[in-house]
């Protein structure tokens, strides 16, 4: 294995991606045949603006599909970087590639890209007979029973979350309760495009959002309640092309159930799609790539800035300071087997 293609693991990933649930688990879905599956080509195209600072180097982490039990990639593609190394972080497992790219080749508009091929299935967990008993959250998953800087788990939350889940003690009737507030109290606004900042107490007083809003209050009072929750996010694929670029950035949860594992709730195309808001506590369609899970991350090596709100493209630094210059377009391209799944309907944002 060349070098510039060494594949580094941080720390105690191994026993993280066991303990955390991300890999492959048996009995988290209800189906015994295959779920409805998209396969497909997803293409970053990383554009860097030249650079006239007198730094020796630029630090740049591009971020690689994300892997989990609906989820597979393979045959990673880079060009543009003449050595590179992947890393994955070890709170929420994301994957990247980071590179150092002397600031002496960047006189000119630079370009990377990097390509995937992604298996994406459609993921429902088996929770009609799910026996889900009280649990205190294993050491693994207590951080995500923890705030973050925009999703508190406090004051306000707290209290929303005791109203809402009254005398509940199991997770799934918590998040149940969480759920059914929220898609009879909220609305949907925001159009297709870039997910917003999700300051979570802004879209509790203006009870409407996109679909990070909704997340982030999601897993706020999920986790004010004590059950572990993880912010996800990433790209609706169109239902109606075989290709073509991704604007539709689009966040969902998932929560984590004693005896089943980690279960996917989509709070927001549960309240913008209402027949099938049943669906969407349990599940989430085929028609969507994700990119990144959780908030507040934290990079290896280490950024110098503050930890990433949202790692869902390419970051750079120079300096010590984050750098503005630099644009990521997505794109898609499906396999020539392997059409549109349209079992469910996944709006965008």
């Amino acid at each position: 294995m060349s070098r510039n293609r060494e594949v580094a693991v941080v720390g105690i990933l191994l026993a993280a991606s066991f303990a955390l649930g991300f890999a492959f688990t048996p009995g988290v879905s209800s189906q015994t045949s295959a779920p409805p599956s998209r396969s497909f080509t997803l293409t970053e195209t990383i554009h860097i603006a030249p650079v006239s600072a007198s730094s020796a180097e630029l630090r740049v982490w591009i971020p690689l599909p994300y892997e989990e039990s609906s989820q597979g990639s393979s045959n990673a593609k880079i060009t543009g970087l003449s050595h590179w190394k992947m890393y994955i972080e070890p709170e929420y497992l994301n994957r990247y590639v980071y590179a150092t790219i002397p600031v002496t080749s960047l006189d000119h508009t630079t370009e990377i890209k990097a390509s995937f091929h992604v298996q994406r299935f459609e993921h429902q967990a088996a929770i009609a007979n799910v026996v889900d008993v009280p649990e205190v959250p294993l050491a693994e998953l207590r951080r995500l029973t923890q705030s973050d800087r925009l999703v508190p788990i406090d004051g306000e939350i707290a209290d929303i979350a005791q109203q809402q889940t009254g005398y509940a003690t199991l997770a799934l009737d918590k998040a149940q309760k969480v759920y059914d507030y929220m898609i009879a109290a909220m609305k949907c606004s925001g159009g297709s495009g870039e997910l917003s900042a999700a300051d979570t107490l802004s879209t509790l007083h203006a009870m409407k959002g996109d679909s990070a809003d909704f997340a982030s209050l999601f897993v706020a009072l999920a986790r004010s309640s004590g059950v572990p929750s993880r912010f996800e996010a990433g790209f609706i694929l169109p239902t109606d092309a075989h290709s073509g670029t991704l604007v539709d950035e689009h966040a969902w949860a998932q929560i984590h159930v004693a005896g089943t594992g980690w279960v996917p709730v989509d709070p927001y195309d549960g309240a913008n799609n209402k027949n099938e808001r049943h669906f969407y506590f349990g599940g989430v369609d085929a028609n969507r790539v994700e990119i990144f899970a959780g908030r507040d991350i934290h990079l290896y090596p280490p950024q110098k800035g503050a930890p990433l709100n949202y790692f869902m493209k390419a970051y750079a630094e120079l300096d010590g300071q984050p750098y503005e210059a630099i644009t990521t377009e997505s794109s898609f391209k499906d396999d020539p087997h392997s059409g549109p799944s349209t079992t469910t309907t996944a709006s965008a944002k």
